[in-house]
C-alpha cells in the first residue's frame, strides 16, 4: 500500500521526531536488510543518495535566497554579501545536522 501525502500533511510531519517509535518502526520495516545501520543511513537508503542531495541543494538555495532578501531589505548591498562552502574545520561533526555560520567583516 502506497501512502499519498499532501501539503496539509507537512505541519504534522514537521512535528514528528526521528526518535518517534512509529517512525523508527516504519523505517526499520522498509529497510530490514540494513539491520545494524544507523537510522540516518537507513533513511538515506530509502530515498536514495542522489535524491537526498537534490533536495538538500534546493533547501540550501532557498535558505541563501531568503537570507539575501532579508539583508537587501535591511539596506545591505549585494556586493557586500558572499556565500562560500564551509571549511573542513567548520563542518567537522556536522553530518546531517543543519547549521549556519555567518562570517562577517565590516570591510572598508
Amino acid at each position: 500500500m502506497e501512502l499519498e501525502l499532501a501539503g496539509v500533511d507537512s505541519p504534522c510531519i514537521a512535528e514528528l521526531s526521528t526518535r518517534d517509535s512509529a517512525f523508527t518502526a516504519f523505517v526499520e520495516g522498509r529497510t530490514a536488510s540494513l539491520a545494524g545501520k544507523s537510522l540516518h543511513d537507513r533513511c538515506l537508503a530509502l530515498i536514495g543518495a542522489a535524491e537526498a542531495e537534490c533536495i538538500a541543494g534546493e533547501i540550501e538555495y532557498a535558505r541563501r535566497e531568503s537570507t539575501m532578501q532579508y539583508l537587501l531589505a535591511q539596506g545591505v548591498t549585494p556586493a557586500r554579501v558572499r556565500y562560500r562552502d564551509g571549511t573542513a574545520e567548520e563542518l567537522a561533526g556536522q553530518r546531517g545536522v543543519p547549521g549556519y555560520r555567518f562570517v562577517y567583516d565590516v570591510g572598508e
